[in-house]
């Protein structure tokens, strides 16, 4: 047999081997996908009657699972969520949650306004976004990382000539520090709000938040969806405040950091570093904010701007003590018990 002979049938066999190992893939593929997704919506019909016996009712209309082939997630024209115990239900547009075949741990889910939530004590709110999507990374322990990044969100009342709040952007992180602490961060946008404590039909001036927050052995009691008002009337909280930054339009800066601790009757302690810059556009800003507070605020700014001699920035500590706040020798009056 000459060599050109040898060749083509050399290459022959390999063409047909190559056909059948992408052949093996293909339909092994698409069968693992299929049984996935078979998986998937069993999982999803065990959580809503796991759910339903205690009272939660999930509804996702028209439910489908897609993404073949390389990705996996449940898709619903809309979502209706019911709590008959505290008789609070939210609807919502569509949903859609994607996986990486490949990468099974994390999971994306967008969601679509408008959306509506009603509650037997408070009312009807309507809320919408432009944009709202959530990541969550998982492992066989539970869900360990949590990222929401929402833009132009805005939340109403039918009665209000104004929103109850509005937020260009909003970004929420949450994960597990440690053995079973949680770690929160925030950041915000040109939020504006609406509030009995400016007026019932006016917004503030925007400004924009960031808050940075470690809660000591509070991961599981989040994770499992406890009532955290009642596990803190019972063990009380503690934990540390990394960062809060409020800045106001016309520059004004709040920055406060230090270790807290929240007792059983809910009331704050704790030992605060604060850093204020220009003084007189961060004061203007929390009249406005509070002008049924006006005295409380002038003994406030006095106090500041006397142990600042004067100048626009400065550091100052406050003490906290169940609640009874002393900016030095200054008594800066109660905070109210958060709970």
């Amino acid at each position: 047999m000459n060599d050109k002979a040898i060749q083509k049938k050399s290459f022959g066999r390999g063409f047909w081997l190559m056909l059948t190992v992408i052949g093996v893939l293909v339909f092994g593929g698409t069968g693992l996908w299929y049984y996935a997704a078979e998986k998937l919506e069993e999982e999803a019909l065990q959580l809503q009657q796991k759910l339903r016996a205690k009272g939660q009712i999930i509804t996702c209309d028209n439910q489908q699972v897609r993404g073949y082939p390389f990705r996996l997630g449940i898709f619903c024209e809309a979502v209706d969520l019911e709590d008959k115990n505290t008789k609070q239900k939210l609807t919502s547009g569509a949903l859609r949650t994607v996986a990486q075949i490949y990468d099974p741990g994390k999971l994306i889910v967008e969601l679509d306004g408008p959306a509506q939530f009603t509650s037997a004590r408070q009312g009807i709110f309507k809320i919408n976004w432009q944009f709202l999507r959530a990541s969550m990374r998982a492992t066989l322990s539970g869900i360990e990382h949590t990222s929401i990044i929402g833009h132009a969100l805005t939340i109403d009342r039918e009665k209000n000539a104004s929103p109850l709040l509005t937020v260009e952007t909003l970004e929420l992180h949450a994960r597990k520090l440690g053995e079973n602490n949680l770690d929160v961060a925030i950041g915000s946008r040109n939020i504006s709000l609406t509030t009995n404590l400016i007026s019932t039909d006016t917004l503030s001036k925007p400004f924009d938040l960031v808050l940075e927050l470690t809660a000591n052995d509070l991961f599981e009691e989040v994770q499992n969806n406890r009532n955290l008002i009642s596990y803190f009337q019972k063990n009380g909280g503690s934990g540390n405040l990394n960062a809060f930054k409020l800045e106001t339009t016309n520059g004004g800066i709040l920055e406060i950091k230090g270790p807290l601790s929240v007792n059983a009757k809910g009331q704050l302690s704790g030992k605060f570093d604060i850093s204020v810059t220009k003084l007189s556009h961060l004061f203007e800003f929390f009249r406005e904010f509070f002008p049924n507070a006006n005295a409380d605020m002038e003994q406030i700014e006095l106090a500041v701007k006397l142990l600042s001699a004067g100048t626009a920035s400065t550091r100052l500590q406050i003490q906290i003590k169940n609640g009874k706040a002393n900016l030095g020798l200054i008594s800066l009056g109660r905070i109210p018990p958060l709970f």
